[in-house]
């Protein structure tokens, strides 16, 4: 059975087998070493190899737990056990080619000793790194770049990165990249800056062709031209299936992305830069696979990229609105695009500081948002402006009997913002209606409502009782009160 076991070295094969053999005795659960002993060394290679974490892919949030590489943890805990598993540990590239690394305090964790280490004890196999920085100190900066030296080393074996680092970095903190990285599936990599440079940047790595990459994370781009530019950029754009860029320029370059990217599922954009003389596109764009888009965008900008596209698969919609009270959540757009598309949303989130105008309510009724299963609404306004829930809007959502329901698959509800001349018992009988009342009309129950109100919100005896019995029944419902002014939420003398 050795023979079948590729990730065990061989030469230790003999010497491993040879010392569990004569391992004898009672364990301190009973178990014999010998009975142990006596499984075969790649039973033992697999079993370790489900000790490992589980790698995250490199669009998460970067690892800031400074624990995640312990000796309490596979494969280092591993090497603690007994001589035999250490050396079996040790001779399993593929224990070791997963490495999270977290600056912190002017320390690496874990040190750079052990990162050398662990990069050569992991061979010649592709290779996941994590490197995120706690924040932008002399000291952590220059660990950074230390980290860095021994990770590029390896540049032909990278297969997952992710580099987080914190605040605005100095340009030649990432320095250039030599060699080829044929094996890059994710590429993430983000400095917070709005300017970057293809030779400070690790950008040169795509002058050479990387035909299995399909996640890109950036910060920005190097160039306008980065996209196009055959001399820079060899990225085969068709395979890409997500890409997140937190700083683009305009919404025309946002646009010219999408037309590269012909099999992109998942995208997030943050849209930069004044859009007042950007003519529309002559033609509208189509894109037949996104599924999911998330921007974090003006509200002119918003309107001209909803005009301009057609997204028929799309079935997420996050936006992050900019600006201020002054501008007006585009209804209109929203609504033509999402007639054009034919799409089916089941997720809309939206977290803005715009103005919300007469027609939100009348968006819910929208065939499009029929499959609804989850809507977010955060209102960053204050309560001296339009809010984004009144009391039509609950009455529109809420379940009317002998009449057709609204957003009937909706699961998660969740609001914050004011909500002037709104009361406990206007929300408790929409939430109610549609938690009690679903067998009778067809409608999907709520699983789970959040509710961020204002402080002045009144609760009596009886809308408490109210909320006891709904959470006993097993709908999810919490109701917490806003603090504008010091902009937190207490959930714990206030919350429901």
């Amino acid at each position: 059975m050795l023979d079948d076991a590729p990730w065990v070295d061989r030469n230790v094969q003999k010497p491993v087998a040879r010392h569990c053999r004569g391992k004898t005795g009672v364990g301190d659960q009973g178990i014999t070493y010998s009975a142990l002993s006596s499984l075969p060394l790649d039973l033992w290679g697999q079993i370790f190899l489900l000790c490992l974490p589980d790698v995250q892919p490199a669009y998460t949030d970067a690892v800031n737990d400074i624990n995640q590489c312990t000796a309490m943890k596979a494969p280092l805990l591993l090497c603690r056990v007994c001589r035999s598993w250490r050396m079996l540990a040790i001779s399993m590239p593929q224990l070791w080619c997963s490495l999270d690394v977290v600056v912190a305090c002017g320390a690496a964790f874990p040190k750079l000793e052990l990162v050398a280490l662990w990069l050569s004890r992991s061979g010649s196999s592709p290779i996941s790194i994590t490197l995120s920085q706690k924040n932008e100190s002399y000291a952590n900066r220059h660990l950074v770049m230390e980290v860095l030296d021994l990770v590029k080393e390896h540049v032909y074996r990278w297969q997952r990165i992710q580099f987080d680092l914190a605040g605005r970095q100095p340009r030649k903190v990432l320095g250039t990249v030599n060699g080829r990285a044929p094996l890059l599936e994710q590429f993430y990599i983000r400095t917070y800056r709005d300017t970057v440079t293809a030779d400070e940047d690790l950008f040169r790595i795509f002058e050479d062709h990387v035909p299995r990459l399909t996640t890109l994370v950036l910060s920005s781009l190097p160039s306008e031209d980065f996209w196009t530019d055959p001399e820079t950029c060899k990225i085969l754009w068709n395979q890409i299936k997500y890409i997140s860029v937190d700083f683009v320029p305009s919404m025309l370059e946002a646009l010219t992305v999408l037309s590269e990217c012909h099999s992109l599922e998942h995208c997030e954009f943050g849209i930069d830069g004044p859009q007042y003389f950007m003519k529309p596109p002559a033609k509208r764009l189509t894109h037949e696979t996104l599924r999911i888009l998330k921007l974090d965008i003006e509200s002119e900008a918003l309107a001209m990229f909803l005009d301009a596209t057609v997204l028929p698969v799309l079935d997420t919609l996050i936006i992050h609105g900019k600006g201020n009270g002054i501008d007006y959540w585009p209804h209109t757009e929203l609504k033509g695009h999402l007639g054009r598309s034919s799409a089916r949303l089941r997720v809309l989130r939206i977290h803005t500081p715009w103005t919300w105008g007469p027609g939100f309510g009348d968006l819910f009724r929208h065939p499009a948002l029929q499959n609804l299963m989850e809507l977010s609404v955060q209102d960053e306004l204050d309560w001296v402006s339009v809010p984004c829930f009144t009391l039509g809007v609950l009455d529109t959502l809420k379940v009317h009997e002998h009449a057709p329901c609204v957003l009937p698959t909706l699961e998660t509800l969740e609001v914050r913002g004011y909500m002037p001349g709104i009361d406990a018992t206007a929300l408790l009988d929409m939430v109610e209606s549609r938690w009690r009342q679903c067998g009778e009309s067809g409608t999907v129950p709520l699983k789970a409502v959040y509710l961020v109100c204002p402080g002045s919100l009144a609760v009596t005896d009886e809308e408490l009782h109210k909320i006891k019995q709904l959470k006993q029944e097993g709908l999810e419902l919490s109701i917490s009160q806003l603090s504008h002014y010091l902009g937190t939420t207490d959930d714990s003398d206030n919350g429901f």
